[in-house]
């Protein structure tokens, strides 16, 4: 299903967010369909429609395919760049459909260069040469990067770096708060994606328990959850009974509210920080956009139904 926005049509109330006609992935709850003027404009993204309006400039049009995934396209009429950002579950296993869908897109869109959903991308480059290798072991992003290499086409990260990500944090949670949620959330993934357990699993939380307060300390913040022991006893302060190895994955989605999963602190987190690593995405793709070039982006779903809506606002206004 191939759905264009028309805005006229698909956007009646300025103020509101309309989402009849959008084939949605992974709907948004509404607590996230705010005013638009909450949203970022195209002004502070980095684009400056005046005094054109922005339809007269842009087009946006949204889809979905039968592997779930979302793809959201914006195109500058004057520049004739075009992003295809493409959001879909996080996996790691065989997915051949998946990746044959990715080589479809790569070979119809043409793209000048690809970002992935990572902070680094030099893995890329050692990844197996060998295709059926790469699908059998590795996930969606290596898979885009597997075909990138391959036409040679640059792969560059699409994630603001761990340091800025944790100042803009530190405006609202304390040094302790980011630490322990970020070392959660890494434990979760490497437990529910990787499949590690014991050991293996308290090595991911050390190391990225060491990360953290390094970036911490460099700030001049002065946490005191420095090792595992500090760890285990903020869990069973917050979280009586629990052990850091369990911890839900619902704790680390943003669609939830603390109160709806007893995350006490860590949905806000979560929330926050995709606002602040999706701004940083959105702006960086539309630079390339604007200077002509054709962008291909690779993320999870929800980061794609949130590009969605604050490029649909920033054009109604």
């Amino acid at each position: 299903m191939n759905v264009s926005l028309s805005l006229a049509a698909s956007l009646a109330v300025l103020g509101n967010v309309c989402l009849a006609g959008l084939g949605q992935s992974q709907p948004l709850p509404p607590n996230w369909q705010a005013s638009c003027g909450l949203r970022p404009t195209l002004e502070s993204l980095g684009v400056n429609p005046a005094p054109v309006k922005a339809v007269d400039r842009y087009t946006l049009t949204v889809s979905t395919t039968a592997l779930g995934t979302t793809e959201v396209r914006f195109k500058s009429k004057e520049s004739g760049g075009e992003l295809l950002f493409i959001g879909t579950r996080h996996i790691t296993g065989p997915e051949p459909a998946l990746f044959e869908l990715f080589s479809q897109r790569f070979s119809e869109f043409n793209p000048t260069s690809v970002f992935l959903e990572v902070a680094d991308t030099s893995y890329i480059q050692s990844l197996s040469t060998d295709k059926e290798s790469v699908i059998k072991t590795r996930g969606e992003p290596s898979y885009l990067g597997f075909i990138a290499r391959e036409r040679g086409v640059s792969v560059l990260p699409l994630e603001a770096s761990p340091t800025l990500l944790f100042s803009d944090l530190r405006k609202k949670f304390s040094a302790d708060q980011i630490i322990l949620a970020n070392t959660l959330e890494q434990v979760q993934i490497s437990r529910d994606r990787q499949r590690l357990f014991g050991e293996a699993l308290e090595r991911v939380a050390r190391a990225t328990i060491q990360e953290q307060v390094k970036i911490a300390r460099d700030r001049g913040d002065k946490p005191t959850l420095t090792n595992i022991y500090r760890l285990t006893l903020a869990v069973s302060k917050l979280w009586p009974g629990l052990d850091w190895r369990q911890t839900p994955a619902e704790w680390s989605n943003p669609l939830f509210t603390d109160a709806e999963t007893d995350g006490r602190y860590l949905n806000s987190l979560r929330l926050q920080n995709m606002e602040i690593r999706d701004r940083y995405s959105l702006r960086i793709l539309l630079e390339r956009v604007m200077r002509g070039e054709r962008v291909i982006a690779l993320a999870g779903r929800t980061h794609a139904e949130n590009h969605r809506l604050t490029l649909s606002c920033a054009m109604a206004r």
